[in-house]
């Protein structure tokens, strides 16, 4: 009891929980936070597209290889009358072999590995851009030090969705994307002269709207904690700017690594 008068309030005995054995002092490890699952659950996301697209690039992409060959070595043994039709398969099986080396890109880019983000990123614009006829203009800094892998493969992926909106649904003629980064986060923009839209009727949340793919955009970046911004005219395209913080998912997977049970 205080000198006051009031009564201290204390907890009985009976109600101390002793740790079971094999159990840590302090009770049970907590659960990772729901955002430190989210990001697990991309980063297991691009380790799915990442064996998917070497499945096809190295599996499927040779078997399809050979075939090409094949063929290719047949058409010399084949009757004058024939030879169209073959010229048909090869014609057909060349562009499976070109479609399938693009959904590998899409999925997961062997670059992305070996050369990192700013080089991956340069060649996927540049095929991109030959792919749809489209100039692409790329800005970045001259040095460019290597991020967490899994940090350069979203930043990868959001380019990639902000691109893609671009070539595929605002008919754009122009783009420019722009790469920077400092100690503390990347900053992404990506500016097209396509169709544009009315940015008031653009909301993140709704995805039943024409620009679901820039709401999955945004969902994608708050779920890392970055920012996204999204301005648009009608008739006079659209601008994306992104900052995605370099270091919380490598501390949110270390905080998560410190909290599962081995």
């Amino acid at each position: 009891m205080k000198k006051d008068g009031r009564r201290i309030g204390t907890l009985p005995a009976s109600s101390l929980q002793h740790p079971a054995p094999g159990e840590p002092i302090g009770g049970p490890k907590r659960s990772p936070p729901l955002e430190c699952r989210l990001r697990q659950f991309l980063a297991a996301q691009e380790s799915e597209r990442h064996d998917l697209g070497r499945t096809l690039h190295d599996d499927i992409g040779q078997l399809l290889a050979a075939l090409f060959m094949q063929l290719h070595v047949a058409s010399d043994s084949l009757p004058p009358n024939s030879r169209p039709a073959l010229e048909e398969c090869l014609s057909i099986t060349r562009q499976v072999i070109d479609r399938v080396r693009e959904m590998s890109v899409e999925l997961y880019p062997s670059t992305l590995d070996s050369l990192g983000l700013s080089e991956a990123m340069r060649c996927y614009l540049d095929d991109q851009s030959h792919r749809f006829g489209v100039p692409i203009r790329f800005l970045t800094s001259a040095s460019w030090t290597r991020l967490p892998k899994e940090i350069e493969a979203v930043c990868f992926r959001l380019a990639q969705q902000a691109v893609g909106h671009a070539l595929r649904h605002a008919s754009a003629t122009q783009i420019q994307v722009e790469l920077r980064h400092d100690a503390e986060a990347i900053h992404l923009t990506v500016r097209d002269n396509g169709s544009g839209f009315e940015t008031g009727s653009f909301s993140p949340c709704n995805a039943s709207l024409p620009r679901d793919e820039l709401a999955a955009l945004c969902q994608r970046v708050e779920l890392l904690t970055g920012r996204c911004s999204i301005e648009g005219l009608p008739g006079r395209g659209t601008l994306i700017q992104i900052c995605l913080p370099v270091d919380t998912s490598s501390a949110c997977g270390a905080q998560a690594a410190l909290q599962v049970d081995p």
